[in-house]
């Protein structure tokens, strides 16, 4: 992927809240300019924050399993560096299943940020063909809105090529997501990999997620790429709406300067804090986003940038690898990632 970088700003100061730049906007809509319908049944402001509301729940319990799961882990490190519990511990179990969690919420708000955009069209001028469409996209395509194509074109590696084959492979696959972690002394690296079945009839890292069917995702690198398409989809979905309201009304929205919603984005990035940027060993040389927060006197700030590449030592020499998976009951062989040779090095 060529993307040029984008960063995001949000301050205390400028804008009254480090929570999405939508919620500045979705308040000042005039009510006239705003219906509800089949594909909008609530005002667009109420959608968007319980759109927030529920990933904001999902990414505080990720940090929150997250941490619970790397304490545990570290109890458990003895001194000739093996485990002393060989399997995965339930904490992780709860992790995984927080992420999973996760996932589904990023796609459910790419939806509801279409519900959005549906609020502006008076269904009293939409044709019965076109109402009889189920998915708000489609019908957004159908009536024709203003600029949809920018929005997607902002939004579709997010949509396209991250989150979607995670949830149609969870969904529709049977995948799981199975937990994988590297560790040395205290240098833990907490991630996991969507399990899928090949067509050679082993499962192992699905080869429509991880490409090279031997890698995963570290949970430090995940984290803060989805927290920057959050805020990405969030400008995306402003500059959708400016475009909407000035090409059907004439009209140049706004933004206020309130403060809603800061208290629980600030306090996702004070936890993202305790999380540092160490990666797998094929993620040193991928993109990742940074998120950068942090408190000038009377101001506090976040900027959001993506994409970056890594500048520091290479990945340590001499990590362990733990990973975990369940046969189907059927199947006797597994793939696991990272066991076949590759050049990031020999993991045992």
């Amino acid at each position: 992927m060529n993307e040029q970088r984008l960063d995001i700003k949000r301050s205390l100061r400028l804008d009254g809240s480090l929570a999405p730049c939508a919620l500045n906007y979705l308040e000042e809509l005039p009510a006239n300019y705003t219906y509800l319908h089949d594909h909008a049944r609530r005002h667009p402001l109420g959608i968007y924050n319980l759109s927030l509301d529920q990933l904001e729940k999902n990414f505080s319990k990720v940090f929150f399993n997250y941490s619970r799961c790397l304490k545990v882990l570290k109890s458990n490190i003895q001194i000739d560096g093996g485990l002393a519990q060989d399997n995965l511990n339930e904490e992780y179990l709860d992790l995984l299943q927080s992420q999973q969690n996760l996932i589904y919420s990023l796609r459910s708000h790419i939806d509801d940020c279409y519900a959005v955009l549906a609020s502006l069209i008076n269904p009293a001028a939409v044709s019965p063909k076109a109402n009889k469409i189920v998915f708000t996209e489609k019908w957004l395509e159908a009536v024709k809105f203003p600029s949809l194509k920018s929005f997607n074109r902002q939004i579709a590696f997010f949509k396209n090529d991250w989150i979607g084959p995670l949830v149609n492979g969870l969904k529709h696959r049977q995948c799981r997501l199975r937990g994988l972690f590297f560790y040395r002394y205290y240098d833990i690296r907490l991630g996991y990999y969507l399990e899928d079945s090949h067509t050679d009839g082993v499962p192992g890292p699905s080869a429509l997620v991880h490409k090279d069917r031997n890698s995963a995702f570290s949970f430090a690198r995940d984290i803060r790429l989805n927290l920057f398409y959050v805020y990405r989809t969030s400008e995306a979905l402003v500059d959708t709406l400016k475009t909407a309201l000035r090409t059907m009304h004439s009209y140049e929205l706004k933004p206020n300067n309130n403060s809603a919603r800061n208290e629980k984005w600030t306090a996702l990035f004070e936890q993202l804090e305790m999380m540092p940027l160490r990666v797998f060993p094929d993620e040193m040389e991928k993109s990742v986003a940074t998120v950068t927060y942090g408190q000038l006197p009377g101001n506090e700030f976040v900027e959001l940038s993506y994409p970056w590449l890594l500048w520091s030592p290479p990945f340590p020499t001499g990590m362990k690898i733990k990973s975990s998976f369940e046969l189907d009951g059927v199947g006797k062989t597994y793939k696991l990632p990272y066991l076949a040779p590759s050049k990031y090095g020999r993991v045992r």
